[in-house]
């Protein structure tokens, strides 16, 4: 599976214009305006720029080329239905793993279109898994209430196992359980590999 992260895409841009240096300055210039996108999009568009685009020498294409070619890209799975998530229903995973650069261990995210293939790359890098709703106001009652309830049952079963969470019994309306339990059973659903809290 291809990696949708900003250094992969960063390494690709290296890679296809192997004449360009890539100073500081340039390569901060590139982060800024390109880490803060989706990097899936990120990553068509650039194969995009250099299949269309000619350079000479030691120059990159253009960065407008960039920037038109994600925007198109952007808008074009916006217009296809089935490829378009909305920020509530869209997925990251953050994960730790050595820079390519400097070998030291490195944070790391990457997107992903659904909750399952952010489940499948969490298992693979021992990443987490969070959504828009985690970020704008940690809402786990959405999030519970989104969950089978044999996963959250299985994840308040592991958290009493390893002493996190009282054998008293928990309400079944989630709204009523406390916000750290709540924060405690997603961190459970969403690092099932995790058996310490951070």
């Amino acid at each position: 599976m291809e990696d949708h992260t900003w250094d992969a895409n960063y390494l690709k841009i290296k890679g296809y214009w192997p004449s360009v240096v890539f100073t500081d300055v340039l390569r901060n210039f590139y982060k800024k305006h390109l880490m803060l996108r989706n990097q899936w999009h990120l990553s068509e568009a650039i194969d995009i720029v250099k299949m269309k685009y000619v350079t000479f020498g030691t120059n990159p294409p253009e960065f407008k080329h960039f920037l038109e070619e994600y925007d198109k890209v952007a808008k074009d799975r916006q217009l296809n239905v089935g490829a378009y998530t909305t920020p509530s229903n869209k997925y990251w995973v953050d994960f730790e793993k050595p820079s390519p650069h400097t070998g030291v261990m490195s944070r790391y995210s990457t997107d992903a279109p659904d909750f399952k293939t952010a489940s499948e790359i969490a298992l693979k890098t021992n990443g987490r898994v969070r959504n828009q709703r985690t970020i704008d106001n940690e809402n786990f009652i959405t999030d519970l209430n989104n969950t089978p309830r044999e996963k959250v049952a299985e994840a308040v079963k592991g958290l009493r196992d390893d002493g996190y969470l009282s054998k008293e019994e928990l309400p079944s309306d989630f709204a009523l359980w406390k916000l750290t339990t709540q924060g405690k059973v997603m961190h459970r659903i969403q690092n099932p590999k995790q058996k310490q809290l951070q």
